[in-house]
């Protein structure tokens, strides 16, 4: 559920060292987990210094980043990450990653939300795939729930982010409820929230369908962070991912 912080008044995420069977557990129970310098001082400033040369710097929300960047490929599946993978899947693949940042004109309030859709390449009809929408460069729906059960997200983090620049906000336990309607049950113990603080070269693992939210930055400190998302369920026949690693 997480500790108080005595200064602040928040309720922290727990930290926990890199044993990917503790990760996991804790995922399994909580819905997240955050692990601390998963990548070295000089792994981060590789990553900066790569996305500075990219000219990506100050963009709030850069999609399908690994697959337009496959530079970063190598630098972000270090064996640490995949240490803390392993105990989640055999054989994980990447269907969707994001790079993102608060910078001044991108600083808003994100609402509490589950993470509901894929990304496909085109529509087609199957079982337990529902809420389609066509977008000029993808088809976007909502998959049946094993996907979403079997889906981990891992947020990496270039700076350090507490509850003063973004911070994940999350409701311990909430992807235990399946799918939440937020416009009619919104009800959930306020005691199981938590703010998820990271450090710099550290990563927060999720499940997607934990209930999460973020404030405005309060001051002009960046963060920026990748987000990639791993799945190992195969697509019923004639779905493809938008974006396959």
């Amino acid at each position: 559920m997480g500790v108080m912080n005595q200064e602040t008044g928040n309720r922290m995420c727990h930290t926990i060292g890199e044993d990917g069977v503790m990760v996991k557990d804790a995922v399994t129970k909580d819905g997240h987990a955050v692990v601390n310098d998963v990548y070295t001082p000089e792994e981060v400033q590789e990553m900066r210094s790569l996305l500075k040369k990219k000219n990506l710097f100050g963009q709030f929300g850069v999609r399908r980043f690994l697959k337009d960047h496959p530079e970063f490929l190598p630098l972000v599946l270090s064996a640490r990450l995949k240490t803390l993978l392993t105990p989640f899947f055999e054989n994980p693949f990447i269907v969707r990653s994001i790079y993102f940042d608060k910078p001044p004109n991108s600083n808003w309030v994100v609402q509490w939300h589950q993470d509901l859709t894929v990304n496909l390449i085109d529509r087609k009809e199957a079982d337990g795939f529902t809420n389609w929408r066509i977008l000029k460069d993808r088809a976007v729906a909502q998959p049946d729930m094993r996907f979403l059960k079997n889906m981990i997200t891992l947020r990496i983090h270039l700076d350090h982010c507490d509850s003063t620049n973004g911070a994940l906000r999350v409701v311990s336990g909430s992807h235990t409820n399946g799918v939440i309607d937020l416009r009619v049950d919104r009800n959930w113990d306020t005691n199981q929230e938590a703010t998820c603080e990271v450090g710099e070269g550290g990563v927060m693992i999720m499940k997607p369908l934990l209930l999460h939210s973020s404030r405005r930055t309060e001051n002009l400190r960046p963060r920026r962070v990748i987000h990639i998302e791993f799945c190992s369920e195969k697509l019923p026949a004639g779905l493809e991912w938008d974006e396959f690693e």
